[in-house]
């Protein structure tokens, strides 16, 4: 999940620096990315795990120990 987070918000950035023509100029960089970024990407994104599989894991681990 935090792979897939990180990997949207650099995406954006990457679109964003392209759309702005930043691409055509060979001494350009792409804007770093920002908490902002990965704050949208996290409000686009859903869970890989539902919160009935964690809860389910929860309960294992508790009964057995970690995972």
């Amino acid at each position: 999940d935090i792979r897939d987070l990180l990997q949207a918000a650099h995406t954006k950035v990457v679109r964003e620096f392209f759309q702005s023509g930043g691409a055509e100029n060979p001494q350009a960089k792409p804007r770093p990315i920002t908490m902002q970024d990965l704050l949208e990407a996290l409000a686009e994104r859903k869970p890989s795990v539902s919160k009935t599989m964690l809860q389910a894991y929860e309960k294992w681990a508790a009964e057995h120990g970690a995972l």
